[in-house]
């Protein structure tokens, strides 16, 4: 009875060697799985909380000129 309980913690605590070829592969399989997802989904660009101004606008322009006047004409 005692002597399987040493055999097995023996067993237990023995180091696993594995092949240099054998640890790259299972590597490269558990990325590739985790990865395999999120490029199949469709990644979708968020939405600016602000929108920027298109400077070419005429609105921008127009709001560009009353800012300039109030400023700098006294």
């Amino acid at each position: 009875m005692f002597n399987s309980k040493k055999k097995k913690q023996k067993l237990k605590g023995s180091p696993i060697q594995f092949d240099n070829e054998v640890k790259s592969n299972i590597g490269e399989q558990q990325n590739r799985k985790k990865r395999k997802n999120s490029e199949e989904m469709l990644v979708v660009p968020k939405k600016a909380k602000r929108v920027k101004l298109d400077l070419s606008s005429a609105d921008a322009w127009e709001s560009e000129q009353a800012i300039e006047k109030t400023l700098f004409d006294f």
